[in-house]
């Protein structure tokens, strides 16, 4: 499901690898902090 967000939400194949970057960085940041 994120990577289908970050895929409409980038339109570039760069931004995308950047997106989906960010995407992991932040659900790991989430799950570390919930846990």
């Amino acid at each position: 499901m994120l990577v289908k967000l970050a895929v409409l939400f980038s339109g570039n194949g760069g931004n995308l690898e950047n997106i989906l970057e960010k995407l992991h960085k932040k659900t790991i940041g989430e799950n570390t902090y919930e846990v």
